[in-house]
Parts: C-alpha cells; structure tokens; sequence
C-alpha cells in the first residue's frame, strides 16, 4: 500500500498601487528617416485608473515605460533630423494616446510625455 500528501500552498500578494499620478524616465532609442542613431530621454506621466486589473500586471510601472519607449522610437523613425530638432508636440500627443489605448487593458492612462533631452549622432559622408 503506498500513501501520498498532497499540498495546496496559498501565496497573497498585498500590493500598495498609487492612486496619484507618476512619472516614469524613459530611455528611446531610434534611428531616424535619414538614418541617423538617436538617444532620447524622456518622461511619461501616467496614472492608475483601475487598481484591480493593474495588479494583475507585474511592475506596471515598468510595463507601461517599456510599451511607451517602443511607441516613441516607432514614432521617431518617421522624422527627419531637422524634424525631430522641433520635435512637434503632435507626435508626442499621439504617443501618449496609443499608449493609454494599449494600457487601458491593465488598468493605466498616460497624461502626458516630456521631452528632457534629445542626443543625436549624425552620420558622417560614407
């Protein structure tokens, strides 16, 4: 005769989400229209508008940064060098829109994304 146990642990995770906005640094690296590498550092305000889905993400914080770095390169690629030196605020509102809509799903808004500083490395004649 042979006998088993079997155990069901339970684990609960208490997690404190801030119901203010935040802001998290952005770090975006692209290549322009024209082909030149670009390094732009930046800030994206956003805000937890359903606690319950947002817990249900891992560092939502980090989720939503990482989503909002890869929707500004895309964006950036589709300037030119002189385009991205005035860097239209169109731009930055449609990134901030397609970030809310794609983060909706884990419960985050974006408010708003500040440019801090733009690095940029022009290709020399080949």
């Amino acid at each position: 005769m042979r006998s088993t146990f079997a155990a069901l642990a339970l684990r609960l995770r208490v997690a404190r989400l801030p119901r203010e906005p935040q802001e998290v640094p952005l770090v975006v690296r692209a290549r322009t229209r024209d082909g030149d590498e670009l390094i732009v550092l930046a800030t994206l305000a956003f805000q937890i508008t359903d606690p319950e889905h947002a817990t249900r993400v891992p560092d939502v914080d980090v989720t939503t940064a990482t989503l909002a770095e890869e929707l500004a390169a895309q964006a950036f690629a589709h300037l030119t060098v002189d385009q991205v030196r005035d860097c239209p605020a169109a731009l930055l509102d449609d990134v901030v829109a397609e970030v809310s809509a794609r983060s909706v799903i884990w419960g985050v808004t974006a408010q708003s994304l500040r440019i801090d500083e733009i690095d940029l490395r022009l290709a020399g004649p080949a």
